[in-house]
């Protein structure tokens, strides 16, 4: 057996296998023994009890040809097949040695993220800080006394939760897993499946909870950070 390592288009590394696949299998050629785009996906929850989802490669820009052969050089006729398929930018001769295969193919993280946003618009900071000064403004005309605080975003709690992991590989790999940003103008999270069972056993352990309610973005995102901010206490 050996694995030749083939660079592609971003983003279209489960095309270019498919395609690669198709002319492999018209060409009766059986040399391959498989080939791998790592595939994995996000599911996009919009509240809904269903959710669309998007495929993705979990190592962007390449796909690698098994063979059933043990050869140091790919055979020219298999570059020549694989050069043939559109969006295929460079193709690597060289087997790549079998430890560093067997330890990539342990450490490919292709476990899917699932998407969900909060239902409201999110207040940008010129906004925050003149809803701020009006409460400041009301206060003074009723002559009050109020505390001002900036609520912090999801975005920057997670971002914050991320500086804050240390020492635990695996906290620090799902927390670095995880991502949140503005986007429309609605607080969007990204985070692995497995934060989303770890939450999901915590807050509903009877599973008793519809997928659309649970997945509604207003009540899962603050959980998911709950959760988040449970396991960087407990490191």
């Amino acid at each position: 057996m050996s694995v030749y390592a083939v660079r592609c288009f971003t983003g279209k590394e489960i095309e270019v296998k498919e395609m690669l696949k198709y002319t492999l299998e018209k060409q009766q050629y059986h040399v391959v023994k498989a080939i791998h785009a790592f595939e994995t996906f996000t599911q996009m929850f919009r509240g809904k009890d269903t959710a669309r989802k998007e495929m993705k490669s979990a190592v962007p820009g390449y796909i690698f040809v098994e063979t059933n052969d043990h050869l140091p050089l790919m055979r020219k006729e298999l570059w020549h097949l694989i050069k043939s398929i559109p969006k295929v930018c460079q193709i690597f001769r060289n087997e790549i040695p079998e430890e560093e295969m067997d330890h990539f193919f342990e450490m490919c993280d292709v476990e899917p993220d699932i998407e969900v946003r909060l239902n409201h618009d999110t207040q940008t900071e010129e906004q925050k800080i003149a809803a701020e000064q009006e409460a400041l403004h009301q206060a003074n005309v009723k002559g009050e006394q109020v505390e001002t605080d900036i609520t912090e975003t999801t975005v920057d709690q997670v971002h914050n939760l991320q500086e804050q992991a240390k020492g635990d590989c695996a906290l620090k790999r799902m927390i670095g897993r995880c991502k949140a940003y503005i986007q429309r103008k609605k607080e969007t999270f990204v985070f692995p499946f497995s934060l989303f069972h770890e939450t999901r056993d915590r807050v509903d352990p009877n599973k008793q909870m519809t997928v659309q309610e649970l997945t509604d973005g207003n009540f899962i995102i603050p959980q998911l950070v709950k959760t988040l901010k449970m396991e960087v206490t407990l490191q």
